[in-house]
């Protein structure tokens, strides 16, 4: 595992694990937005899939359904990273 020196070094120093703690809680929002970002692009994707006939309606359904249940997810980590 590769591990950052300046984080091994700052742990040394009273108060570092905090400026630790909120580097990554700063880190796993960005993700967060990112992550929001892509589901809101895929969402479009699935819903264009389930507006046209055929096959992938079904597939633009399914999609949807993803979405939805990675949306509680995204929600689940809103609520750890505030």
């Amino acid at each position: 595992m590769l591990v950052n020196p300046n984080l091994t070094c700052s742990t040394q120093v009273p108060g570092g694990s905090w400026e630790i703690c909120h580097l990554e809680r700063a880190r796993w929002w960005a993700t967060v937005i990112v992550t929001s970002s892509f589901l809101d692009a895929f969402q479009k994707v699935a819903d264009m899939a389930t507006g046209t006939r055929g096959a992938t309606k079904e597939i633009g359904s399914a999609l949807t359904r993803m979405c939805m249940r990675h949306r509680s997810i995204e929600s689940k980590l809103k609520l750890f990273t505030t």
